[in-house]
Parts: structure tokens; sequence; C-alpha cells
């Protein structure tokens, strides 16, 4: 499934998504009963009746692409992991390399993304025949147009078999969760007494609206992880950070090098390079100092 999170705040938009993907098998159970006859009460030769097509989880990645940039516009997908044999981050860049122009608005970046997104539904083979209005995912995009002042916007994108996508518009200084919403839902409405579980956007900071991002996505990850159930939602929380004045910048997001899969943590970089800068002193005066054997291996 997936759990997308945007937080809208003065100072900018954070949006935030898990790395969870699961491939769905479809099964089909079959029967043989035996059964009586109604008229002499003799058993009937056994049939073999077939039960209605079963989608269950048939392999999944932690390390999937779901949240994406275009232009200064952050997007985050959720539903299928792929349509019509292409993933979501293969349709983006498709899409963001060959359609997307400079100056486009949000709700036009939206419109178009939809679109390519609807004919691939419409190509897939797994959804033809499927009933008319099904819902199959969809989308949020978060970000600035040039006439927005201090609050950003944000769009969500529902789309369905055979029906034109659905787009709600929202600017307003709150959050924003599609896909998985449960736990988020949840955390947000919080106990009925006492004081309000609710935060106040609109004296948060940057750096809070980011841990509260981190903190809906990653809560519903552990939820799922430890819950006696297929988990839909888990792997790295990759997060992303929109202003009016700097645009799209990414704060936290899966790093692949080699056999070693990491979460790029910016903060933590910034401290490791900080402690080379210290360290570089102390190193380079000890480099070019000979060694006890005069750099003569035994």
């Amino acid at each position: 499934m997936t759990t997308n999170v945007s937080i809208r705040v003065p100072d900018g938009i954070v949006i935030a998504s898990d790395s969870l993907a699961s491939s769905l098998v479809t099964v089909q159970p079959q029967f043989r009963l035996r059964m009586k006859c109604g008229n002499c009460g003799h058993d009937s030769p056994p049939e073999l009746l077939q039960a209605p097509p079963i989608a269950i989880p048939g392999g999944s990645t932690p390390l999937a692409n779901k949240l994406f940039y275009v232009g200064n516009f952050g997007i985050a997908c959720y539903g299928p992991s792929a349509i019509n044999g292409r993933s979501l981050f293969n349709h983006l860049m498709v899409y963001r390399t060959t359609q997307y122009k400079d100056g486009m608005t949000l709700r036009d970046v939206a419109d178009a993304f939809a679109a390519v997104l609807e004919a691939a539904i419409a190509q897939d083979p797994t959804m033809k025949g499927a009933p008319k209005g099904g819902h199959v995912g969809g989308f949020q995009i978060s970000g600035y147009d040039a006439d927005d002042i201090d609050t950003g916007k944000t769009s969500i994108v529902k789309l369905h078999i055979g029906q034109k996508p659905v787009r709600e518009d929202i600017q307003a200084y709150g959050h924003t969760v599609t896909g998985y919403r449960s736990i988020a839902d949840m955390l947000a409405i919080g106990p009925q007494q006492g004081a309000s579980a609710k935060p106040n956007f609109e004296k948060m900071t940057i750096p809070d609206a980011i841990d509260y991002a981190r903190f809906l996505v990653q809560t519903t990850s552990d939820y799922h992880r430890f819950a006696d159930m297929v988990p839909t939602v888990g792997g790295p929380t990759e997060i992303a950070l929109i202003t009016k004045w700097i645009g799209f910048r990414w704060i936290e997001r899966k790093k692949i090098l080699g056999d070693d899969t990491t979460r790029l943590n910016i903060g933590k970089i910034s401290h490791e390079i900080g402690q080379i800068r210290r360290d570089l002193p102390d190193i380079i005066p000890r480099s070019r100092e000979p060694s006890a054997d005069n750099g003569v291996e035994p």
C-alpha cells in the first residue's frame, strides 16, 4: 500500500514516504465437493468448483522509490508498485524528461502526470476486465507556484479503472496523508480527554515538521512490522523539503553502494565532514612524517 505524508508549515513543506513495495499474485482455489442427490439421496459424482480469484502478496522489496520530484514539486505515490509492467518511478522519469516544461503550475503537473498514469492503467492487461471505478491508488504533489507567498499547495490525485482521475486541492497549513492512513489518523486524533493531540502547524518549524513527518511514517511502518499481518508499509523512510526560496531538497534518502545499502542522512554526513575538517591539520603533518622503517617493507 504505502504511507505518504506532507506537512505544510509557514517556512516550507515536508514530504515523506516509506519504501516497501509488494507484488500481488492471483490464485484461484478449486474445491472438489461430493453432494447427495436431492431426489434419491445417493452420493453424486464429485464436482470441481472454482472459487473467485484471490490476490495474495507474492514478493516484496524494501527499496522501492515512491518519493520523486518534478521541477521544484515533490510527488509521493501510493498503490500498485507497477502499472502496465513499469514502475511508477519509470513513468515519472519518462514524463519528467519528455513532457514537463519549466513554468508549469502544480495543478498542471498533477493533471499531466495523472493523464500518463490513466493511459497506463487503460493498457495494463492485468486490469482489463476489472470492475469499472475500482481504486488503483494515486499520488500527492506538493510545492509552490510563482504567485504563492507563504502557503504552499498539496493536490491529491486518485486513480480509478475506466474513469477520469479525481483531484483534490489543499492550500492551508496542516498535514495530508495518502495510502495507508489508519495509524497516522489515529495519532492525529489522539485521546478524547486532555490537551489536543493535533500539532500547531502555524507555529511549527522546519526541523519539527521533518521530525513529525518521520514520526507518522515510521510509526506506521513499525506497526506493520509488529502486527500479525502481511506488512504493506516499511523499509527506509525518505524525506524531502520544499521551500519557496530553494525549491526541492532531499533530507533523507536511500543510497545504494554495491552491496551496502544505507539511509543517507544529511545531518550525519555534515557531521562526518565536520570531523574530517577538524582532523585534517593533524592528519596532513602525520602523513608527511617518515615511518620508523623508512618505508622499507620487510
